[in-house]
């Protein structure tokens, strides 16, 4: 490698000396008029799955400095607009464009450099894109920069203005994009070469090549800039050295250069692309600048030290003015409401100064019309910008995103705020502008969303569904090709049942391949259609591109249903309802698989648990966006009139307590803080001592980030807190001075009494987000004291934000005291956090081993931390909420690391091919043992998996692997290890046994018949416990004359309570038609105690029986009703 950089170091110095002796620079002008130049480099993209770069951003600055140098024309910095990284978002590099499209005149050159990532969406429409900041993975349409709007940029400039334009692309880069597999980078690149009349084009390398970039050039930057900018520094002056740089001259620089550089230290070929006029004069050579070129290289005798020139401090007003706005959330857009009905030039009249950023800098006042325009499109740049955050989290599949657009979440959701953003965006974006269409796209798709998730609290949802509907057809007519309108149509389309959903579902896979939402959709659309087959294809490619969907494993479980497959389907269900605990639909398809395969106690259990999460709802049939409203939507029981009521304010007195009170809940329930707060201080007014009214006026100040009131107020709360006897003596005595009582009042002032422990952590988290830290940390020390498990993790958390380590590992420490077991979980998280930090590492390693030794060796309860299967005793106990601010908080349950000296050294030498692979399967078979020992189950599988792999023929392994699969419900990788145990007759009885009961629940029922009869036929007694399997085998058979003589048989042998075999007798007598005989059985069982009421409510084997006389009398003995646990 020396003699390598040595020979390239000599190979650039001989030229540069002898250019030095031929020319001596003049003065000289390349161009008439002036130059303008857009700059963008992204190393650092917001959606993890766009593969950051090293370098991008190095070399743009670099390009922006090389701007302002002799050789590239001394451009003023007003002339220039650089954008890296965060702020090189969509709406701000439109922006930037449509500020270079303005500004340029006839006679002008524009730069548009770009380095970063291009892409297609999908080969099928061959449309590029160049990838934003905030672009998300895979989904491009209106959320990244089309190369036809530059093409069409590039093209109008350089024909209709006779601009001389100049583009300069690097997106060719190595890594993982969505269209990777479509020949993405190829059709990109193709598209960027297409060079029009008066126009430069040079990009980085040919359509089938990546683009190199390393440390190897300048310390860290591309190999087409570094010789980009060096060549247009001088390097490139060839033939008479007249220090001028012609194209060709640069071209042919550039081509010898980049090729055999990259091919000598990358063995591969980078050929940069180099189109227009050959004769025109690019840039002047500068004898300064070369000769730091020529120290930099005798200096270091390589390519690889420094850059040619320091970054450069001085940005444009332009590039200071995106920066700031790129920063601005939605908490910073206060009185949204008086912003959207303001006209533009109310706006624009200088009475705000928008988001804290100072005069000097950013001022609407501004009389000169030129900045008053820019300063408009500015505005509506930061507010896309900020609603393109939401969109992207929703393509990415962003858990946090998904929740917002939940049933059970729709009165909390923020797409009003975006609605509101939107329009102002429209009034104050050029209309001209390609930012101003994608504002209005993103308008209409947000207005059907909305009107979409407001189904579930309106009591005509068919009229929404269809303003929903109107909505996204309005976007899709101005973006046919935007693949999230296009899955929103079919998820309204499945709502009114026309039968067309599928085809929108399957387009916005064609142009989103990589987005798993519009799959996990299709897999509902072929479950209702009852073809399974492609309902599992398409639900296996949903979890593949994203795992963690939960609504995914829902609709692969219920396609599998379909099969009879119940076995894997319950597998998924159960997952389902792992990754998201508050939705009804997974506990609800379980149920349904048990009370199908006669476990009754279960079913009613998980019948109970989904009933727990419709309260106040109704279900009606309809589709969502790939989230588990998938299929269901819901709808408030109560009346429209309970749920939200119009109240005469003419009619309230002034004593009216309960009535101001009700109407200021009812405001802030929907967001509308300003009249809730009007409202809540009417209701004080004339009650100053009212126990509840200051804790909800307090949360309508801290919802508006006024800190200073919330403070107040919650104090007030405290002061006036009463017990529940007091607060119903306090309420009944004010209801007798009442003159308003419509609407419930008294009802609804009562319902919204709440626990005195809300009020700590609200005055707690007004101290943190004021900075007054020693307040919040007082108050979460005195919950502690009175055994707040909460207070430690929230306390914990205030001190690491601040830095305090030491006491955060304290609080840790502490919580021994009344969780032992977390306490250590707790403290691994916060040693390996330390770690990863690099602060004090061995020192928090040693403290780690410490912990996880004696939680090994000395702790028999380790191994019981972790879940086996949600059971009707314990859903989980992985999340906290915190009182009042209701923020989840969720606890470390799993030990990520090896505890023993033993599994260290296995881990050293396992993965050492050099042994035998029976050898390695020891080790990995070992390796499980003790992972299992210390409750990390899930290594243990997959060690376990590695031993069976590596040495199939020990059955030990496979029984290892088997027990420990079970406790993850994963059922398919068991069934497989069962029949391959069975083939080789490896299998004990008990799990000849399991493999039966395993083969009858998978629908595989004649084989299970087989399996039986054998386990029956060793057996010198017979197994009642095991005589349920065959008895739902047969059930299953249908064989109902066996399954009634074997249930008689677990009936005589008080295997299974009485009344469950009367029950699954009543059961088969309604599948012969026999319904006497099935009232007969249901009234014995009821009798001899059977209370399973929503299996009963919910058996669809009864369903026809529903409207029988007798049939109701059954179900009138034993109404539903939810048991809370």
């Amino acid at each position: 490698m020396q003699s390598k950089l040595l020979f390239v170091s000599v190979f650039v110095l001989i030229p540069l000396i002898y250019m030095q002796a031929q020319f001596s620079l003049k003065p000289k002008k390349l161009i008439d008029g002036n130059t303008y130049a857009l700059v963008i480099g992204i190393s650092d993209y917001a959606d993890n799955k766009n593969p950051d770069l090293q370098y991008a951003d190095r070399d743009a600055k670099e390009f922006y400095d090389y701007l302002q140098s002799k050789s590239g024309g001394n451009v003023p910095v007003e002339n220039l607009t650089l954008l890296t990284n965060k702020d090189a978002t969509i709406a701000n590099i439109y922006f930037a464009m449509n500020e270079l499209s303005n500004k340029s005149q006839s006679g002008d050159r524009i730069y548009f450099y770009f380095s970063g990532h291009g892409d297609v969406e999908s080969s099928l429409y061959k449309l590029g894109f160049l990838i934003a900041y905030d672009t998300p993975f895979g989904n491009y349409l209106n959320n990244a920069i089309r190369i036809e709007d530059l093409n069409i940029m590039a093209n109008t400039l350089s024909v209709e203005k006779n601009v001389q334009v100049i583009l300069i692309t690097d997106a060719c880069h190595s890594g993982k994009l969505a269209g990777t597999d479509n020949r993405g980078r190829q059709l990109v690149g193709e598209q960027l070469a297409k060079v029009e009349k008066n126009e430069i084009r040079l990009a980085s390398c040919q359509s089938d090549q990546l683009s190199q970039e390393d440390k190897l050039w300048g310390g860290g930057r591309g190999a087409f800039s570094y010789y980009l900018v060096n060549g247009l520094t001088g390097m490139a002056d060839s033939g008479s050295k007249d220090g001028i740089i012609t194209l060709l001259e640069l071209k042919n620089y550039l081509q010898n250069n980049v090729l055999n550089d990259v091919m000598n230290f990358k063995s591969e070929e980078q050929l940069p692309i180099v189109e227009g006029n050959n004769f025109a004069k690019i840039s002047m050579a500068d004898t300064s600048a070369l000769n730091s070129i020529i120290q930099n290289s005798t200096d270091n005798s390589s390519i690889a030290s420094g850059g040619t020139r320091a970054l450069v401090e001085v940005v444009s007003q332009d590039s200071k003015l995106l920066h700031k706005l790129s920063e601005v959330t939605l908490r910073d857009l206060d009185d949204i409401e008086d912003w959207r009905i303001m006209t533009k030039s109310q706006v624009l009249d200088g009475s705000k100064n928008l988001f804290g950023v100072s005069d000097t800098i950013y001022r609407l006042g501004d009389t000169n019309l030129e900045r008053k325009t820019k300063y408009s499109n500015l505005l509506a740049t930061a507010f896309h910008n900020e609603v393109q955050k939401a969109v992207n989290a929703y393509l990415s599949g962003d858990k946090e995103e998904l929740e917002r657009r939940q049933y059970y979440n729709v009165k909390n959701n923020e797409f009003q705020k975006y609605i509101n953003l939107l329009e102002i965006a429209l009034i104050l974006a050029d209309s001209s502008s390609n930012l101003h269409h994608i504002l209005r796209v993103k308008k209409h798709y947000f207005k059907g969303l909305n009107d979409r998730l407001n189904m579930v609290i309106s009591s005509n949802p068919d009229s929404l569904a269809n303003e929903a509907l109107l909505e996204q057809n309005k976007a899709y007519k101005l973006d046919s090709l935007a693949s999230y309108v296009i899955n929103e149509l079919g998820v309204i389309h499945n709502y009114l049942k026309d039968g067309t959903s599928n085809k929108y579902y399957e387009r916005a896979i064609a142009l989103a391949p990589s987005w798993p939402l519009p799959y996990s959709n299709l897999s509902s659309y072929y479950y209702h259609q009852k073809n399974d087959t492609l309902g599992i294809r398409f639900a296996r490619k949903a979890i593949e591109l994203n795992p963690e969907l939960f609504m995914s494993y829902i609709n692969l479980g219920r396609n599998l249903t379909l099969k009879n497959n119940y076995l894997i389907a319950e597998e998924n269900f159960l997952k389902a309802s792992r990754l998201n605990l508050n939705h009804y639909l997974p506990f609800e398809e379980l149920a349904k698989i048990y009370s199908h395969e006669l476990k009754y106690e279960l079913s009613n259990y998980y019948y109970n648990e989904s009933e727990k999460r419709k309260v106040g709802f109704l279900i009606f049939d309809k589709d969502a966006d790939g989230v588990p409203d998938s299929d269901f939507a819901i709808l408030p029981t109560m009346s429209v009139q309970d749920y939200y009521c119009e109240y005469d304010t003419t009619a309230f007195g002034k004593n009216d307590v309960f009535a101001y009170f009700c109407l200021g809940k009812q405001y802030m329930d929907v967001g509308k803080l300003k009249p809730a707060i009007n409202n809540f201080r009417s209701a004080l007014k004339n009650n100053p001592n009212d126990p509840i009214i200051y804790k909800y006026l307090a949360v309508c100040y801290f919802n508006d980030n006024k800190f200073t009131e919330a403070e107040y107020f919650f104090n007030l709360a405290e002061e006036n807190y009463l017990d529940y006897e007091a607060f119903i003596n306090y309420a009944n005595e004010l209801q007798k001075h009442q003159e308003y009582l419509e609407c419930k009042v008294y009802d609804n002032y009562i319902q919204s009494y709440f626990q005195y422990n809300e009020l700590p952590y609200y005055l707690a988290e007004v101290y943190t987000r004021t900075k007054r830290y020693d307040n919040a940390i007082e108050i979460y020390k005195q919950q502690c004291d009175i055994g707040q498990k909460v207070a430690y993790f929230k306390l914990a958390e205030l001190y690491s934000s601040i830095s305090r380590f030491r006491d955060e590992e304290l609080t840790w420490t502490s919580l021994e005291k009344i969780d032992s077991m977390q306490s250590k979980y707790q403290l691994k998280y916060f040693y390996d956090q330390r770690i990863s930090q690099k602060d004090n590492a061995d020192l928090y390693r040693y403290y780690n081993g410490i912990l996880l030794y004696n939680m090994a060796m000395t702790d028999d309860s380790y191994s019981d931390f972790q879940f086996s299967q949600l059971s009707s005793n314990d859903i989980s106990t992985a999340e906290l909420i915190v009182p009042g601010t209701n923020e989840i908080i969720y606890q470390e349950l799993k030990i990520s690391r090896p505890a023993t000296l033993a599994l260290e050294y296995f881990d050293q030498i396992a993965h050492l091919t050099s042994y035998p692979a029976e050898f390695q399967a020891e080790i990995f078979h070992r390796m499980g043992d003790l992972y299992s020992y210390k409750g990390e189950y899930e290594k243990a599988k997959l060690t376990y998996q590695k031993a069976v792999v590596l040495n199939p023929n020990n059955a030990s392994s496979k029984y290892k692997f088997i027990d420990i699969s079970e406790r993850f419900d994963d059922y398919e990788n068991i069934l497989e290890q069962l029949y391959t145990l069975d083939s080789k007759g490896q299998l004990d009885l008990d799990l000849l046994k399991t493999y039966s009961e395993y083969l009858c629940e998978a629908g595989d029922n004649n084989l299970a018949k087989t399996k039986i009869e054998h386990c029956k036929s060793i057996e010198l007694f017979p197994d009642f416990d095991f005589m349920m399997a065959e008895t739902l085998n047969e059930y299953f058979l249908k064989n109902y004359n066996t399954c009634l003589l074997l249930l008689n048989e677990l009936n005589d042998s008080n295997t299974i309570p009485s009344y469950e075999v009367k029950y699954t007798q009543a059961r088969i007598f309604a599948l012969n038609d026999n319904p006497k005989a099935a009232f007969d059985s249901l009234n014995d069982a009821l009798t001899q105690g059977f209370n399973y009421a929503w299996v009963l409510h919910n058996d669809p084997i009864f369903e026809s029986f529903k409207n029988n006389e007798n049939f109701q009398k059954i179900l009138s003995l034993l109404p539903t009703h939810i048991i809370e646990n």
